[in-house]
């Protein structure tokens, strides 16, 4: 997981078209970075050296990605990532935040057809949770809500995290892992559906940020993905 999270920033969103994995990458520097998503209240924030934020609590907001070149993950070895450096703006008890990759049932808080965090602040930080979420329409496999303190020491959903996650296919099923910070969120990967049965599939998948009316509002500097090349 090291390659997904150690980008240095660039000028411009970059979608690699050329041998190897496919990748995108983001840190909303660019001119046209934001126009990748298709975004209700989340914009560019000015002067803030390339933050993509929440603007309005008041109501939902999401934003969703351009779909990505995604593989039918049918061969062994076949794998999606992501990884997104994120926070919070503020600590209200109980807010919320999804970030992930989905399809287009994969933006709601349901979390259908989804790889994802859902995030939830507590009081104070040492109670902050982390679930991981996955969802290929035919196994449901959610992690506990795991308090992000525990995870390691200092955790705080205020302060800019890195989380990340990955699905391969390994043995014939699907297979996830979550990471918070390069650490995993449990100590066994997660099985999902066999090959031929789930559906993420090609020309599909896509990005997400959700969030319902909330106060303490959703925040992300950068956004990696990658994926086996088909």
């Amino acid at each position: 997981m090291a390659t997904i999270v150690t980008y240095n920033r660039t000028a411009a969103p970059h979608v690699d078209g050329e041998g190897g994995p496919v990748t995108f990458f983001t840190d909303f520097m660019g001119e046209h970075d934001a126009a990748f998503f298709t975004a209700t209240d989340f914009a560019v924030a000015a002067g803030e050296n390339g933050v993509f934020k929440n603007a309005d609590g008041s109501d939902a907001s999401t934003a969703i990605s351009s779909v990505l070149n995604t593989p039918n993950l049918s061969e062994e070895g076949d794998y999606i990532a992501f990884a997104m450096r994120a926070k919070f703006s503020a600590r209200n008890s109980g807010d919320i935040f999804n970030l992930g990759i989905g399809d287009d049932a994969g933006v709601s808080t349901a979390l259908s057809h989804a790889l994802a965090f859902t995030v939830t602040q507590g009081a104070a930080a040492t109670a902050d949770t982390i679930t991981g979420a996955f969802d290929d329409n035919s196994v449901e496999n959610d992690t506990a809500a795991i308090v992000g303190d525990t995870l390691f020491e200092g955790y705080d959903s205020t302060d800019y995290h890195v989380y990340a996650a990955e699905v391969r296919v390994s043995g014939g099923k699907l297979s996830c892992q979550w990471y918070v910070d390069g650490k995993a969120l449990t100590g066994d990967r997660h099985i999902g559906a066999a090959v031929g049965t789930h559906e993420f599939t090609a020309a599909r998948m896509g990005l997400f940020l959700q969030q319902a009316a909330e106060t303490a509002l959703l925040e992300v500097d950068w956004i990696k993905y990658e994926a086996t090349r088909k």
